[in-house]
């Protein structure tokens, strides 16, 4: 690539920031088919929606808004422990964050008096580790940086949520506008991914995914969350990786909805003195924007009755 500028020393270490205030979040603000930049929060400060996530249908924007109230905080935070001693942090690498082309990114200039994180997305990566990234986006317009400047990035892969920092190493122009960074500094993990997992009690009717059309047997969720749950049955059904079909209703307080979604069986718990039953543990696949967006309504609503 054509780089218009010198390269400069690797970053420094991240200068603690500040928790940026939750505030009521504009549907004009939420992208379709585009990463959340940011996490989506309920106005009791639930996180409904993580940054980075995809909402492939307005319609599954317009239900968030009919079943929450939204608001949002910038993913950088003034209150954080130093990268440099964050606990817990210190063995991480790069290949650590599972970092692919096309993700999204937020990034801030440490000198930046605001906390909020521009969007950004990674194009590349050098045998060295620098990255290449699109200039950040600030109402629509490109980010001016400079080369030697420090950058506070926040980066969501599979992995979690990471934040570390860079030095921009060259401002490109050609063949298009892009930024070469160092190799990322000390990198925190500011977030794991994990999926809360709730009590349930959901007839669940099943059939294989090689069958025909009808759903011939018939389950009981003892659990859900966002990414699977535990389907417990007479007799062992089916063994370890066979892809299942599976149909349920989801009625709470903020949801009442069809789901019918393909599954993986991840586990079978056999039965014993204690248990009767033969538990499946599935893990859904294909998940639509709006049944993930029913899932999770789902999910937290069933953690606010638990604990009214």
């Amino acid at each position: 690539m054509t780089q218009d500028s010198t390269v400069a020393p690797h970053a420094a270490t991240a200068a603690s920031a500040k928790l940026a205030p939750s505030v009521p979040l504009d549907p004009a603000l939420v992208p379709v088919a585009e990463p959340l930049p940011w996490d989506v929060e309920d106005a009791d400060g639930t996180v409904l929606l993580d940054q980075g996530m995809v909402l492939h249908d307005p319609d599954a924007v317009a239900f968030l808004f009919q079943a929450f109230r939204p608001c949002y905080r910038p993913p950088a935070d003034d209150g954080a422990a130093s990268l440099q001693d964050a606990p817990g942090n210190s063995s991480l690498n790069v290949e650590d964050m599972r970092l692919s082309i096309g993700m999204m990114l937020g990034i801030k200039p440490q000198s930046a008096v605001s906390g909020k994180m521009s969007p950004s997305r990674l194009i590349g990566r050098s045998p060295q580790q620098a990255l290449f990234v699109t200039p950040p986006l600030v109402d629509g317009r490109y980010l001016s940086l400079e080369v030697n400047q420090n950058v506070d990035l926040v980066a969501v892969s599979s992995q979690g949520v990471f934040r570390f920092v860079c030095t921009v190493q060259a401002v490109c122009k050609k063949p298009f506008d892009y930024l070469v960074l160092s190799a990322p500094g000390p990198i925190q993990l500011l977030r794991e991914r994990k999926s809360p997992r709730v009590g349930a009690r959901l007839a669940v009717r099943f059939k294989s995914i090689a069958g025909d059309d009808r759903y011939d047997g018939l389950g009981v969720a003892r659990d859900m969350s966002v990414l699977g749950m535990s389907l417990a049955a007479t007799r062992a059904i089916w063994p370890v990786g066979e892809r299942v079909q599976i149909a349920f209703r989801l009625k709470s307080a903020a949801v009442n909805t069809d789901i019918e979604v393909a599954a993986v069986v991840r586990n079978v718990v056999p039965a014993s003195t204690s248990e009767s039953l033969v538990v499946h543990g599935l893990e859904f696949v294909e998940v639509s924007a709006a049944q993930k967006l029913s899932l999770t309504a789902f999910v937290f609503d069933s953690q606010h009755v638990a604990f009214r």
